[in-house]
């Protein structure tokens, strides 16, 4: 379930570092909550600046058990934000969160980068850029070879999995109802942060 999010964590989270976090003083995540923010936040915490998780109000509590962040906030209070320079990471593609950010922080936004969507929204024109995590994987290729990257990759999804299993619940559905059921509570913004949906086909359809 974590392992094809996790390719785009780790990179993002590399990248991220070798730029030197951009000289900035704070990196902000949107949509913390998220399995692909935090496990790109646990590789990031405590390597520089201040990780700074942003998500609905409702999520609060969870993003702040899951310990990777140094902060959490909500996004009705953008205005928490500190005012020294900062990345932004979005995961979510709300155009309310980006334009808050941008009221709150002027120049001292450095970077805008477009990551993921978790709205219905989309917003990656707005960003100054978008991640693309195949470009960062083909310099790191050059930088460590093939089997440096994969080590590196193996190293880091080692290490994850221990907050994964203690950060998730699974729920298994059955069938197509399953998964529709799944798809609309998702499509609702209905999902918990800490349930994970498997969805396995009819046995006997399947047959």
């Amino acid at each position: 379930m974590f392992r094809p999010l996790f390719f785009t964590s780790f990179m993002l989270a590399d990248q991220v570092v070798d730029n030197g976090f951009y000289g900035a003083g704070q990196l902000l995540v949107s949509s913390a909550s998220s399995k692909t923010a935090y496990a790109a936040a646990l590789q990031l915490h405590g390597t520089g600046p201040r990780l700074i998780g942003l998500t609905s109000p409702g999520n609060v509590a969870f993003t702040r058990s899951l310990g990777c962040y140094d902060e959490v906030i909500a996004y009705d209070d953008l205005g928490q934000v500190a005012r020294t320079p900062a990345v932004y990471l979005d995961l979510s593609g709300a155009p309310a969160t980006r334009a808050g950010l941008r009221d709150r922080l002027g120049d001292l936004l450095v970077r805008d980068i477009a990551v993921g969507l978790t709205t219905q929204v989309p917003n990656a024109a707005a960003a100054g850029e978008v991640f693309f995590a195949p470009v960062q994987m083909r310099k790191r290729r050059q930088d460590w070879g093939r089997d440096g990257l994969d080590q590196r990759f193996a190293e880091a999804w080692q290490t994850f999995l221990g907050t994964a299993t203690s950060a998730v619940d699974v729920k298994v559905g059955h069938g197509p109802e399953a998964l529709r059921e799944t798809w609309l509570t998702v499509l609702n913004g209905e999902a918990a942060p800490r349930t994970g949906h498997v969805v396995q086909l009819d046995p006997e359809r399947d047959a």
